[in-house]
């Protein structure tokens, strides 16, 4: 479940799930439905309680590639299954890739 104080206007706290851990982050996602056009999305969230947290939203169609970083929580993106993992990147699960370094 997502960590409280994580939530914003737009996703769904009680539809939270993590997807992942790597170097003191922990990776979640969300649904999310875009206020304007009203699509279904998620939101990926990244938490590292000691630093901060970084979230980004997109409606399905934009979510492909889509990147979220902050400072203290690095950075991570989601991947298509023939992707090149980048240097420096772990791949957690089937479509997301981190760098805690960035």
């Amino acid at each position: 479940m997502l960590p409280t104080g994580l939530e914003d206007s737009t996703s769904d706290p009680e539809s939270s799930r993590l997807v992942g851990e790597h170097a003191g982050v922990s990776y979640f996602v969300t649904e999310y439905v875009d206020p304007d056009s009203g699509r279904p999305g998620f939101c990926l969230v990244l938490s590292k309680p000691s630093e901060g947290a970084a979230s980004g939203c997109a409606a399905d169609a934009n979510a492909t590639r889509m990147q979220v970083s902050g400072s203290g929580t690095g950075s991570a993106r989601v991947v298509v299954s023939n992707d090149i993992i980048p240097d420096g990147w772990t791949k957690l699960g089937d479509f997301l890739i981190v760098n805690p370094e960035t």
